[in-house]
């Protein structure tokens, strides 16, 4: 079984990397969890995602 998440935001620990060097990829995933921590009221959830499609995916 796989399941599909929704990423909000990316962030890499650095933008440049040299060859053997590591670095950190950060992700934001988009679950009702997120939503209750990040997202206070059902006006700020429509004014941050024009379409359900937006936060949920198509």
């Amino acid at each position: 079984m796989s399941a599909e998440y929704r990423l909000y935001n990316v962030k890499l620990s650095k933008q440049t990397v040299s060859t053997g060097e590591r670095f950190i990829i950060q992700v934001d995933i988009i679950d009702w969890d997120w939503i209750k921590k990040n997202i206070a009221t059902w006006n700020t959830l429509k004014t941050n995602f024009a379409k359900w499609g937006d936060l949920i995916g198509n």
